[in-house]
């Protein structure tokens, strides 16, 4: 029954992610033409060719912003403006090449590791068919989201340009484009981490499903029907729905091996002579203290199972274990993506900050009528948003995750247990103390909601600064 439920699993995996690959063709398309990766994580061999379109495009933009900014909309007379909008776009220019450059050599150095750790993971304990189709239905709509808010609006920008640009320049078009291109290599990057990191999410949330069930089962077993009542039934039967279909085949194996050895131990004991009577001491007549010892350590180990006959204690092992390499993964992400995340985050506040700027003081520009700033900075400032809430939120969720099971963990431990369970608790209580499940950008900031509130804090701060040193010099 228990190797029917893996195998159900696992086939409703496969299946959910055959009849939902339609779905990820914006993830793939998008990947092959700006990722430094592809959706199964090997390296993009596309992406040296496109890392040196982006860095002549970014070496270009830096040296023609001065001329372009003038060429635009004649705004050169306010020298503070002017050094803010080139302050803007060499900031572009710069934080996408640095992005780029970081992630392509920590993507060189520790990918092909992290996605060997990954898939081996996977393989043991796949995802349930709705976890997979979560997955695909959350790497659809982030990167379809991103996709709609910035082509249509870049292109129609640069069609603007191109029709009703009174000077006819095409150096102004090619500088636009290359800013536009940066920008999409950047979002490129953030979906990578964003869409790595929901996964692991959802191999967090699978853990506590079961040290939820884990908990609920131990709580029947020391009869606490008031703390049951307090559940809701849905949330119960969930729970235990949930223990049963997601069932690893290693608890089985090392359920099978513990009962042969204990078999093998009876057998031998019955050929000795033994008798099924015991002493006071516990142990059975004619039985050895060696044996004793032993037979004392099986029953204990088996003073209280899951619902599959595994002992509790394997299942708190396998768990932490699980726990443990979700840990390293999380340190992973931290490692390759930290750079370009603190880049990202950086430029993405910039870029909302100086377009408010922009539209607060100059909302013209020599393109004029539909083409004016003025119609575009809210798909902009929208852009910026998404991209900024979705880096934030899912880091928030998979950290909030990654705690939430120390507080299962901690209600597990408080309750009456064997001795074996106590120390595996225990321990997984001790690893998870001594290891971050924190997600950081270089370790500067933690990205968290609160980052958030502190951001716009900042950014509102910082904007009444820029309003009143115009006002001053006009």
């Amino acid at each position: 029954m228990a190797d029917a439920a893996v195998d159900s699993t696992t086939t409703g995996a496969s299946t959910a992610a055959a009849g939902t690959g339609a779905l990820t063709w914006p993830v793939t398309a998008f990947w092959n033409a700006c990722g430094v990766f592809l959706a199964d994580l090997s390296y993009n061999r596309f992406s040296p060719w496109f890392s040196a379109v982006l860095l002549a495009s970014g070496v270009l933009n830096i040296v023609i912003t001065p001329w372009s900014l003038c060429a635009l909309d004649g705004w050169c007379e306010d020298v503070m403006s002017t050094t803010y909008r080139q302050l803007y776009t060499r900031l572009v220019a710069f934080t996408s090449l640095m992005s780029r450059a970081s992630i392509m050599y920590k993507v060189y150095r520790h990918m092909a590791e992290y996605r060997w750790r990954q898939e081996g993971y996977e393989r043991k304990w796949p995802l349930s068919g709705v976890c997979w189709r979560q997955n695909l239905a959350y790497a659809t709509f982030v990167v379809t989201t991103c996709l709609m808010l910035m082509i249509p609006i870049n292109m129609l920008r640069l069609y603007l340009f191109y029709m009703y640009e009174v000077n006819n320049d095409n150096m102004l078009l090619l500088f636009f484009f290359n800013m536009y291109l940066q920008n999409w290599s950047m979002c490129c990057m953030e979906t990578h981490f964003a869409l790595l990191c929901f996964r692991v999410y959802l191999h967090l949330r699978s853990i506590n499903d079961e040290l939820l069930a884990v908990r609920t089962d131990i709580m029947v077993s020391n009869r606490y029907p008031v703390a049951l009542r307090s559940m809701r039934p849905s949330a119960m039967s969930r729970c235990r729905r949930s223990w049963r279909r997601r069932r690893f085949a290693a608890d089985e194996d090392h359920y099978h091996h513990r009962r042969h050895q204990h078999h093998d131990y009876h057998h031998q004991h019955h050929r000795a002579g033994g008798d099924d009577h015991c002493d006071v001491g516990g142990r059975r007549g004619g039985e050895p203290v060696a044996n004793s010892v032993k037979r004392g350590a099986v029953a204990n180990l088996s003073f209280l199972q899951d619902p599959l006959g595994c002992p509790l204690e394997t299942t708190i092992e396998m768990l932490r274990v699980r726990h443990g390499l979700m840990r390293e993964s999380i340190d992973y992400l931290n490692n390759i993506f930290g750079c370009q995340l603190t880049l990202s985050l950086v430029a993405l506040c910039v870029m909302m900050l100086f377009d408010i700027y922009n539209e607060a003081f100059h909302a013209g520009g020599s393109t004029g009528g539909i083409g004016s700033p003025s119609r575009f900075i809210y798909f902009w400032v929208l852009q910026y948003m998404f991209r900024f809430f979705v880096i934030i939120m899912t880091a928030h969720s998979t950290t909030q995750e990654g705690y939430k099971s120390k507080t299962l963990v901690t209600e597990i431990n408080n309750r009456y247990l064997n001795s074996n369970t106590k120390y595996e608790l225990q321990l997984f209580l001790k690893q998870m103390n001594h290891h971050s499940i924190d997600i950081t950008a270089c370790d500067c900031f933690t990205l968290n909601s609160h980052l958030v509130a502190s951001a716009i804090a900042v950014g509102t701060t910082y904007l009444f600064v820029l309003i009143q040193f115009h006002e001053d010099i006009s």
